[in-house]
């Protein structure tokens, strides 16, 4: 589980620089993936989408809530 939020937030810092898609596959290359780079511009933009839907929950402010609910308490 660590390893994958390491893995999107470094994606995350990447993909706020607008990758081209030859980035992009250098990146997967990187963590592991080894797809096509047909496959890859299919998931680019979904992967973009996705890291604005976290970018917008990273927005709540979550100040008020105790941690003992925050990590699965009552």
């Amino acid at each position: 589980m660590v390893k994958a939020i390491f893995i999107i937030k470094e994606l995350y810092f990447s993909m706020s620089k607008n990758l081209s898609l030859e980035e992009f596959a250098a990146w997967a290359r990187s963590v592991g993936l080894n797809v096509s780079t047909e496959h890859l511009a299919i998931l680019m933009p979904e992967v973009e989408l996705m890291l604005q839907r976290i970018e917008a929950l990273q927005q709540i402010d979550v100040t008020e809530i105790p941690i003992e609910h925050a990590i699965g308490g009552v």
